[in-house]
């Protein structure tokens, strides 16, 4: 999955966590606070964008997220970490 598309479907789910727009939500640096997620939602958030990713994010990732942009690059960082081996990587036969 690219950069752009996880920026999409992370933006959508803070929108429905927050209520707010995602045409709202254009500021990666955003605090995930301001924007109305508390510690609790945070949880909910990251356990949703889990399952859609299907990745697990650690806790000390979710420990350090403050902001739009921490959520988008961790699911980032571990999508591509779980991506399976293309044609041009070595990967198992």
């Amino acid at each position: 999955m690219d950069d752009r598309r996880i920026t999409e479907e992370v933006t959508a789910a803070v929108a429905i966590a927050t209520g707010c727009a995602p045409r709202d939500l254009t500021d990666a640096e955003s605090s995930l606070w301001d924007l109305g997620v508390d510690s609790l939602s945070l949880l909910e958030l990251t356990r949703r964008l889990e399952k859609q990713f299907q990745v697990t994010i650690p806790d000390e990732d979710t420990g350090r997220t403050r902001t739009l942009g921490d959520l988008i690059r961790t699911i980032q960082r571990l999508a591509g970490e779980g991506q399976p081996a293309g044609p041009n990587q070595e990967g198992p036969s």
